[in-house]
């Protein structure tokens, strides 16, 4: 069986009746529930969508995705290149919704999130 970690890139590969690739970002993953939450980085007004881990460990195990590594530097921002301000207000922002964020898989669905 394929170990899948939080943060893994899977690119399910296009298909012979003409699908296009994907690509996916792992957001959590439980074997005990054979759920994995994925996010669809093509698309920017994706939401996080469940899967059975069985059907992506078999499509990385079959060929019909793979693993791939998926960095966007542009985002990469250390502390030191960012303001004081905006520390402090990503310090508070962080400090509203951390409780809420650590409630997994929950968090990833949008009716028990709520709008």
């Amino acid at each position: 069986m394929i170990d899948l970690a939080i943060n893994t890139v899977v690119e399910w590969l296009p298909t012979q009746d003409g699908e296009e690739s994907n690509i996916y970002r792992v957001l959590w993953v439980d074997p005990s529930r054979n759920k994995a939450v994925l996010f669809d980085m093509k698309n920017e007004r994706a939401l996080p969508s469940t899967i059975d881990l069985e059907v992506l460990t078999t499509a990385l195990e079959e060929g019909s995705a793979r693993q791939i590594e998926y960095v966007v530097k542009k985002n990469l921002l250390l502390d030191d290149d960012v303001s004081k301000e905006a520390l402090a207000r990503r310090e508070w922002a962080w400090g509203i919704i951390s409780d809420i964020v650590k409630d997994e898989p929950d968090i990833y669905d949008e009716q028990c999130r709520g709008d």
